[in-house]
Protein backbone atom coordinates (compact mmCIF):
# COMPACT_ATOMS: atom_id res chain seq x y z
CA UNK A 1 0.00 0.00 0.00
CA UNK A 2 2.83 2.38 0.87
CA UNK A 3 4.56 1.49 -2.38
CA UNK A 4 1.39 2.31 -4.34
CA UNK A 5 1.12 5.73 -2.65
CA UNK A 6 4.80 6.38 -3.30
CA UNK A 7 4.38 5.63 -7.02
CA UNK A 8 1.34 7.90 -7.26
CA UNK A 9 3.21 10.67 -5.45
CA UNK A 10 6.20 10.24 -7.74
CA UNK A 11 3.99 10.34 -10.86
CA UNK A 12 2.16 13.45 -9.62
CA UNK A 13 5.47 15.12 -8.86
CA UNK A 14 6.87 14.36 -12.30
CA UNK A 15 3.75 15.66 -14.02
CA UNK A 16 3.91 18.83 -11.91
CA UNK A 17 7.59 19.35 -12.79
CA UNK A 18 7.34 18.48 -16.49
CA UNK A 19 3.73 19.02 -17.61
CA UNK A 20 4.42 19.52 -21.31
CA UNK A 21 6.57 16.42 -21.55
CA UNK A 22 3.75 14.25 -20.20
CA UNK A 23 0.65 16.01 -21.46
CA UNK A 24 1.95 16.75 -24.96
CA UNK A 25 -0.04 19.91 -25.62
CA UNK A 26 1.17 22.60 -28.03
CA UNK A 27 4.00 20.59 -29.49
CA UNK A 28 4.84 22.54 -32.61
CA UNK A 29 6.39 20.78 -35.56
CA UNK A 30 8.74 23.01 -37.53
CA UNK A 31 6.95 24.46 -40.58
CA UNK A 32 8.65 23.34 -43.75
CA UNK A 33 6.65 25.07 -46.49
CA UNK A 34 6.00 28.74 -47.06
CA UNK A 35 2.25 28.08 -47.03
CA UNK A 36 2.41 26.47 -43.61
CA UNK A 37 4.56 29.28 -42.21
CA UNK A 38 2.08 31.84 -43.52
CA UNK A 39 -0.90 29.94 -42.06
CA UNK A 40 0.81 29.67 -38.66
CA UNK A 41 1.56 33.40 -38.71
CA UNK A 42 -2.04 34.20 -39.66
CA UNK A 43 -3.32 31.98 -36.84
CA UNK A 44 -1.11 33.79 -34.31
CA UNK A 45 -2.28 37.19 -35.59
CA UNK A 46 -5.91 36.11 -35.26
CA UNK A 47 -5.28 34.96 -31.69
CA UNK A 48 -3.89 38.38 -30.84
CA UNK A 49 -6.75 40.09 -32.66
CA UNK A 50 -9.26 38.00 -30.75
CA UNK A 51 -7.88 39.31 -27.45
CA UNK A 52 -7.88 42.99 -28.41
CA UNK A 53 -11.61 43.54 -29.16
CA UNK A 54 -12.55 41.65 -26.01
CA UNK A 55 -10.49 44.02 -23.87
CA UNK A 56 -12.01 46.97 -25.72
CA UNK A 57 -15.50 45.55 -25.23
CA UNK A 58 -14.90 45.17 -21.50
CA UNK A 59 -14.22 48.89 -21.30
CA UNK A 60 -17.62 49.64 -22.84
CA UNK A 61 -20.00 47.17 -21.17
CA UNK A 62 -23.59 47.32 -22.34
CA UNK A 63 -22.94 49.57 -25.32
CA UNK A 64 -23.76 48.55 -28.91
CA UNK A 65 -20.06 48.99 -29.69
CA UNK A 66 -19.19 46.33 -27.14
CA UNK A 67 -21.57 43.90 -28.82
CA UNK A 68 -20.03 44.52 -32.26
CA UNK A 69 -16.49 44.21 -30.87
CA UNK A 70 -17.44 40.99 -29.10
CA UNK A 71 -18.79 39.62 -32.39
CA UNK A 72 -15.49 40.46 -34.09
CA UNK A 73 -13.53 38.85 -31.27
CA UNK A 74 -15.63 35.70 -31.52
CA UNK A 75 -15.06 35.52 -35.28
CA UNK A 76 -11.30 35.97 -34.85
CA UNK A 77 -11.12 33.40 -32.07
CA UNK A 78 -13.13 30.81 -34.00
CA UNK A 79 -11.01 31.31 -37.10
CA UNK A 80 -7.79 31.02 -35.10
CA UNK A 81 -8.98 27.68 -33.72
CA UNK A 82 -9.91 26.45 -37.20
CA UNK A 83 -6.54 27.52 -38.60
CA UNK A 84 -4.74 25.81 -35.71
CA UNK A 85 -6.51 22.54 -36.47
CA UNK A 86 -5.66 22.59 -40.17
CA UNK A 87 -2.07 23.78 -39.65
CA UNK A 88 -1.45 20.95 -37.19
CA UNK A 89 -2.72 18.42 -39.71
CA UNK A 90 -0.72 20.02 -42.52
CA UNK A 91 2.45 20.00 -40.38
CA UNK A 92 1.96 16.31 -39.64
CA UNK A 93 1.47 15.62 -43.35
CA UNK A 94 4.60 17.56 -44.31
CA UNK A 95 6.72 15.81 -41.68
CA UNK A 96 5.66 12.30 -42.70
CA UNK A 97 8.45 10.31 -44.28
CA UNK A 98 6.50 7.25 -45.44
CA UNK A 99 4.77 7.72 -48.80
CA UNK A 100 2.12 5.15 -47.88
CA UNK A 101 1.18 7.11 -44.76
CA UNK A 102 1.12 10.36 -46.73
CA UNK A 103 -1.18 8.77 -49.29
CA UNK A 104 -3.54 7.67 -46.51
CA UNK A 105 -3.57 11.12 -44.88
CA UNK A 106 -3.92 13.15 -48.09
CA UNK A 107 -7.72 12.64 -48.61
CA UNK A 108 -8.38 13.60 -44.99
CA UNK A 109 -6.15 16.66 -45.30
CA UNK A 110 -7.90 17.78 -48.50
CA UNK A 111 -11.29 17.31 -46.83
CA UNK A 112 -10.23 19.34 -43.80
CA UNK A 113 -8.72 22.08 -45.96
CA UNK A 114 -12.05 22.47 -47.78
CA UNK A 115 -14.04 22.29 -44.53
CA UNK A 116 -11.97 24.88 -42.68
CA UNK A 117 -11.83 27.10 -45.75
CA UNK A 118 -15.63 27.19 -45.77
CA UNK A 119 -15.82 27.75 -42.00
CA UNK A 120 -13.35 30.64 -42.20
CA UNK A 121 -15.40 32.10 -45.05
CA UNK A 122 -18.45 31.97 -42.77
CA UNK A 123 -16.46 33.71 -40.02
CA UNK A 124 -15.48 36.41 -42.55
CA UNK A 125 -19.17 36.93 -43.33
CA UNK A 126 -19.87 37.15 -39.60
CA UNK A 127 -17.09 39.74 -39.24
CA UNK A 128 -18.74 41.82 -41.98
CA UNK A 129 -22.05 42.09 -40.08
CA UNK A 130 -21.04 45.25 -38.18
CA UNK A 131 -20.25 46.90 -41.52
CA UNK A 132 -23.95 46.97 -42.36
CA UNK A 133 -24.78 48.80 -39.16
CA UNK A 134 -23.94 52.32 -38.17
CA UNK A 135 -20.78 51.88 -36.11
CA UNK A 136 -17.99 54.14 -34.89
CA UNK A 137 -14.91 54.30 -37.14
CA UNK A 138 -12.85 52.02 -34.88
CA UNK A 139 -15.40 49.20 -35.11
CA UNK A 140 -15.71 49.64 -38.88
CA UNK A 141 -11.91 49.64 -39.28
CA UNK A 142 -11.56 46.49 -37.15
CA UNK A 143 -14.36 44.76 -39.04
CA UNK A 144 -12.83 45.56 -42.44
CA UNK A 145 -9.37 44.44 -41.34
CA UNK A 146 -10.63 41.19 -39.86
CA UNK A 147 -12.78 40.41 -42.89
CA UNK A 148 -9.84 41.00 -45.23
CA UNK A 149 -7.51 38.86 -43.08
CA UNK A 150 -10.04 36.03 -42.98
CA UNK A 151 -10.59 36.16 -46.74
CA UNK A 152 -6.80 36.01 -47.25
CA UNK A 153 -6.57 32.98 -44.92
CA UNK A 154 -9.41 31.28 -46.81
CA UNK A 155 -7.67 31.92 -50.13
CA UNK A 156 -4.42 30.53 -48.72
CA UNK A 157 -6.20 27.34 -47.61
CA UNK A 158 -7.75 26.99 -51.05
CA UNK A 159 -4.32 27.45 -52.67
CA UNK A 160 -2.82 24.74 -50.42
CA UNK A 161 -5.66 22.37 -51.37
CA UNK A 162 -5.07 23.01 -55.07
CA UNK A 163 -1.31 22.46 -54.69
CA UNK A 164 -1.92 19.07 -53.05
CA UNK A 165 -4.02 17.81 -55.98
Amino acid sequence: MKRHRALISLAAGLIALFPTAFLGQNVDLPPQSADLRALVETERNLQMYALDPISMANQLPGSPDAEALQMLGDAAHGSANELRAVTDLLAIYENMKCDTDRALLKPLLLDRLHLYSRLIDLEAEKAAIPLGLKQPPTVTKNALQLRDDLKAAKNRLDAVAVSLN
